[in-house]
């Protein structure tokens, strides 16, 4: 995810990176793509026990969402 949507080589861009602003909003997507991989499915890919309530699962369903429709309109380099 850091090489994707790094901020100085991205491979994919979520906007021009012309301003401050939008490197910023490049840098922080890359974060949260990145701690959806650690924070998200890692732990249910790799731990047998771990089971979520419906409101969770729910809630991960739609920053699921978000991040895609936001990999669907990245521009790739």
């Amino acid at each position: 995810m850091r090489k994707a949507f790094s901020a100085q080589r991205a491979v994919l861009r979520i906007n021009e990176s012309r301003t401050i602003s939008e490197r910023d909003e490049q840098e922080g997507y890359m974060h949260l793509f990145e701690g959806a991989m650690l924070g998200i499915r890692n732990p249910r890919v790799h731990e047998d026990q771990l089971e979520d309530d419906p409101i969770t699962a729910l809630s991960l369903l739609a920053l699921g969402n978000h991040l895609m429709k936001k990999l669907d309109d990245s521009k790739k380099k």
